[in-house]
């Protein structure tokens, strides 16, 4: 996907400890031939990823939950053609 097609919203936990850290990704995959959307999230830019989204590429946002406060997380997400 175009990364200008995609965005990232910081979610930071709240005061009380209702709310967990994480991210929110939305956007809009805007190839015809896209099957699948994958979302991963990482330590680096090279991983180790964990998938946080697999499923159809008509899903605008994608919450990341769960994410320890503090620490630096990379995103990685990629369409699957037919």
């Amino acid at each position: 996907p175009d990364p200008t097609d995609w965005n990232v919203v910081v979610r930071p936990p709240s005061a009380g400890g209702g709310q967990q850290p994480g991210v929110v990704v939305t956007g809009t995959v805007t190839s015809e031939r896209a099957a699948f959307l994958l979302i991963e999230v990482g330590p680096t830019n090279v991983g180790p990823w964990t998938q946080v989204y697999y499923g159809p590429p008509t899903t605008e946002e994608v919450s990341v939950d769960n994410l320890d406060p503090g620490a630096t997380y990379y995103l990685a997400y990629s369409i699957v053609s037919i």
